[in-house]
Formats: C-alpha cells, structure tokens, sequence
C-alpha cells in the first residue's frame, strides 16, 4: 500500500489516504490533513482538552486530530490523485521528497469521515449527500453537542461542508482552522462578521445580521452569544439547503432576541427547547397527512442511509423519520403504508 495519495483540498489544507504516516506510525482508518497554518495544530489541542471534559455520546460529533507530525515523506504516489488531480496549495507537494520541521507543514493524522453534509456548496444549486430528513435529525444533534461547549471555543466556519459523516452515521463538525479559542475576543459585533464573509457567498445567511442589529452589544450580550454563534451558522445554513423555513428561523431569531433584551442568559434549557427543537422542516408539496408525510420520510430515508451495525435500513429510517415528522412529544405505536397510508401515535413516556 502507498504511503498515501491525495484525495482532496480544503481551503489551505491537502487531505491524504492512507495518511502520509509519522515516524511513530499512524492509527488505522485515518488520513493525514496537511496544514502550513502553525496555528491549527495548537488550536486544535485546545479544542481537545475542552472536547476531552464532554461525554462520549458529545465528543463525537467533533472530528480532531489524533496524532501529528512535521517530518514525513512525499513519494511518487503521493503526488497525484487518480484523475490526475494534486494538492493545489502547496509547491513542494509537486515532487517526491522528505518533509522536514523546517518546511513549516505539520501532518494532521484525523479519524476518517465520510462524505461532508454538502455535495455541492454552490447556493445556486445545493445539494446534500444523504436525505433531508436524516440530514435535518443528524444537524440538531450537532447542535445540541454544541451546547454544552458552552462558548468555551467557537468553530467560526459551520458551513455544509465542514460537517462530515462518520462511519456510525454521526455527523461530525472538521477543519478548525478559523476556530477560536476563550470567549469572544474576536466577537466585535454580528454586522462585522456578515460583512466579512457570510452575506457575500449567501444571501439568505442574514441571521446574524438580524440579531447584530436589533439587540445593545454589550459585553454581556457578546459573552452570550458566543454559545449560540456555531448553532445560528448551521441554522442559517439550513435555510440555505432548504432544511427549514424562514419563518421557523426567524421565529428561533426573535425569541433568542426576546431572551437577550430582557437581560437573560441563554440556558441550556433554552437553547435546547426554544431554538433546537422550535425548528422546522418544510413540507414539500403543500400541506400533507402526516402518515403520507411519514411514509415519504421512511421511503427517501431508506435509500440513502448508511445503518449502524446491528440495525436495518427499515429500523434506521424509522427511528429518524419518528424524530424529524412527528409532533413533539409523541412517539410511534405502529404504521403501515400500503396500501394505504396509516399511523399511530402515542404520547411519549
């Protein structure tokens, strides 16, 4: 097997599998991630510490390094992927040669991830790997594992294609090089952050925007809002992929706005009850039945999911088409979708 060859580009990173091993070796089923950056490496060993103190049901929705090295070799299969394609960041990639300490690359070795949320991140024509109701289940998840951070880091780029799919089916937040680390030193105000890079790429990502304009920015405030920053970025993104509407968006807006005007902090609980799970997917094709609606979930689920081990496709789209149709505190009893559509509900225990 080679050392490894390259199989993708980030926006200052080169991904390589197998991994471009270190001296000491690398784990199994990982892949190097080639930075220049010398401040990835020391924010990522941040970010694991404060990851470190979470429960292992939190920690897996953040995808970190596991090793690192800054001296490796780049051979001749390393260069190119198969369809002819290198790393177009970095010069001295071009040719076989041994990497040293003085070239100033460090070689990420991180858990391999499937294919990222978005297939193509073009606003004009956005398109997701897997299904939007397993996808719309999977991003709350991120979300409610991002409370408990509790602001302590702030990834800062969100975007569809920094959230990947791991082998279990979890989505998992990468790349953190924008991340940053301690509070909200570089959290000026909303408006600067839009103006800097969220309007300019998508026009529907205007919820910062929103919140910057209608609430006192205040130390208090901005200390706030450093909890919700990552969860309004993929919300946003959400609308954009047409996960949920505007109104259900805007609507989780105005009540975090409410919640910052009165003077109060932004619990958990609220976080959770009042922003998470107030969110909705649009119905396509006008109002439907809610069996119709369950049965179309459980059909377009089950042809794209990826089942964890021990579990069917039938089961695995159930669970999520449960979580993503259903009213809120209801659960399922029992359903059937031919020949005609059925289902009952109970109350959730």
């Amino acid at each position: 097997m080679k050392a490894g060859a390259f199989l993708a580009s980030g926006a200052e990173t080169c991904v390589y599998d197998p991994p471009l091993k270190c001296s000491a070796g690398s784990p199994p089923n990982t892949v190097s991630r080639v930075v220049y950056d010398s401040r990835e490496p020391a924010i990522q060993d941040k970010v694991i510490q404060i990851i470190a103190t979470l429960p292992p049901e939190i920690r897996k929705h953040f995808n970190t390094k596991v090793a690192q090295c800054t001296e490796f070799d780049i051979t001749e299969g390393d260069i190119k992927r198969h369809d002819g394609k290198q790393c177009p960041h970095f010069d001295l990639f071009e040719t076989p040669r041994h990497i040293t300490s003085e070239d100033g690359f460090t070689n990420l070795i991180t858990p391999k991830q499937g294919p990222d949320v978005a297939v193509s991140t073009s606003p004009g024509n956005a398109m997701l790997s897997r299904s939007k109701e397993e996808t719309f289940v999977a991003l709350k998840d991120v979300m409610r594992a991002l409370i408990p951070v509790d602001g302590r880091f702030i990834h800062n780029d969100a975007h569809f294609g920094n959230l990947a799919w791991m082998d279990d089916s979890t989505l998992a937040l990468h790349d953190w090089g924008r991340t940053t680390v301690g509070g909200n030193s570089k959290i000026k105000n909303f408006r600067q952050k839009v103006a800097d890079a969220i309007l300019k790429k998508y026009p529907k990502m205007k919820y910062f925007d929103y919140l910057g304009t209608r609430v006192k920015l205040d130390a208090r405030v901005e200390k706030e809002c450093t909890k919700i920053w990552d969860i309004v970025y993929i919300i946003a993104n959400m609308d954009v992929y047409g996960l949920t509407t505007e109104a259900s968006a805007m609507s989780v807006m105005d009540a975090i706005l409410a919640r910052l005007n009165e003077g109060k902090e932004l619990s958990p609980e609220f976080i959770s009850q009042e922003v998470i799970d107030k969110l909705n997917m649009p119905q396509s094709g006008g109002v439907l039945l809610q069996s119709k609606r369950f049965c179309k979930c459980i059909k377009s689920v089950r042809r794209k999911i990826a089942p964890r081990p021990g579990s069917t496709k039938e089961q695995a789209a159930i669970a999520i088409c449960t979580r993503s149709v259903l009213k809120k505190g209801r659960t399922l009893k029992k359903f059937k979708c031919r020949p005609k559509a059925r289902i009952i509900t109970q109350r959730r225990k």
